[in-house]
């Protein structure tokens, strides 16, 4: 999980989780997500930018794994764009 926080007023936060379930045999299921919560006096709100998850089998490689990584990435590089604008919108920031 890695955790990016608008400083000096926690008000924005960019958040990218990757997890491994574990299945039967050698099958695992990859998640990642990446959302941005943002911070409020009625409380925490969450938009969810983009969710995936692939199936591996290991006796198999794991080119889905690969390719749920490769999206992955794709989506931290525009979910960056979008935190950099919320951030820059956060109460007690001024705009540029």
């Amino acid at each position: 999980m890695c955790v990016v926080e608008h400083q000096p007023q926690y008000s924005v936060t960019l958040v990218v989780a990757v997890a491994a379930q574990a299945l039967l045999g050698e099958r695992l299921r990859l998640h990642a997500a990446v959302r941005i919560e943002r911070r409020s006096d009625t409380g925490t709100e969450q938009e969810e930018l983009w969710r995936g998850e692939r199936g591996v089998n290991l006796s198999e490689g794991t080119p889905a794994g690969a390719q749920l990584a490769s999206h992955l990435e794709d989506h931290v590089d525009e979910a960056l764009s979008a935190f950099e604008v919320r951030r820059r919108g956060a109460p007690g920031r001024p705009l540029p």
